[in-house]
C-alpha cells in the first residue's frame, strides 16, 4: 500500500522516487503511480509548508528545540490578536506566517444559501495563502539569544532587524502586532 499524506486542503499526496541528472530525489505528487513508495526513506521526512505544499526533504536538524517551538506557538495564541498564524521551524529560525485574507465575512449574512455559504467558507479557509511576517533567528545557541526581524515590502523588500533578546520576551513584545496597523510602524 503506497504512503500517502493528506494536507490541510484535504488533497492526498503520494511519495515517488525520481532519478535525474543530479541523482535520486523524492517528490510528492497528487497522482498515484505504480512507482509510488510504501514508506518515507530513512533520513527523509514529508512536511507541509504553511501554504499547504507537501514536500519530501532530508530530516531537519534544527537548533530550535521542540520546547521552544511549542512555547512560541502558545505565546502566539495568547498574545497575537490575529488568530490565523502559523509557526514554521527551520534550521536556526522560527517564522510566523499570517493569512492576510483570513478575516472573511459571514456568507450566511450576505444572502448566500446556507449550504453554499458553508461550502464557500470552507473552500476559502482551506485555500488561503500565508505570508511570512516575523522571523526569530537563533544567534547564540549557548545563551539561547534570538534576533527578530519583520518582513518589509518597501524598496527591495526582505527582512528588517528589530531587536535581540530572549525568545519569550521577543514573542510577547512583537507577535501582537501581526495583522495590525502597528506592524508597519515597527522599526
Amino acid at each position: 500500500m503506497p504512503y500517502t499524506y493528506t494536507n490541510r486542503k484535504d488533497k492526498q499526496y503520494y511519495l515517488r522516487r525520481v532519478e535525474g541528472k543530479r541523482g535520486v530525489r523524492y517528490v510528492c505528487s497528487q497522482k498515484e503511480t505504480e512507482d509510488a513508495l510504501d514508506s518515507v526513506p530513512e533520513g527523509f521526512e514529508v512536511v507541509e509548508t504553511p501554504n499547504g505544499q507537501v514536500v519530501c526533504r532530508r530530516e531537519l536538524q534544527s537548533l530550535i528545540t521542540e520546547d521552544e517551538l511549542r512555547k512560541v506557538e502558545k505565546l502566539v495564541a495568547k498574545y497575537c490578536k490575529k488568530k490565523d498564524v502559523k509557526v514554521e521551524r527551520k534550521k536556526e529560525e522560527l517564522i510566523l506566517h499570517e493569512a492576510p485574507e483570513s478575516d472573511l465575512p459571514d456568507f450566511n449574512k450576505l444572502g448566500f444559501m446556507p449550504g453554499a455559504a458553508d461550502a464557500l467558507q470552507n473552500f476559502l479557509h482551506a485555500n488561503r495563502r500565508y505570508e511570512a511576517m516575523l522571523k526569530f533567528t537563533l544567534d547564540n545557541p549557548e545563551s539561547r539569544l534570538f534576533s527578530i526581524e519583520r518582513m518589509t515590502w518597501s524598496g527591495d523588500g526582505g527582512w528588517m532587524y528589530l531587536a535581540s533578546g530572549k525568545l519569550e520576551k521577543l514573542v510577547k513584545k512583537y507577535a501582537r502586532h501581526i495583522g495590525q496597523d502597528s506592524f508597519f510602524e515597527l522599526v
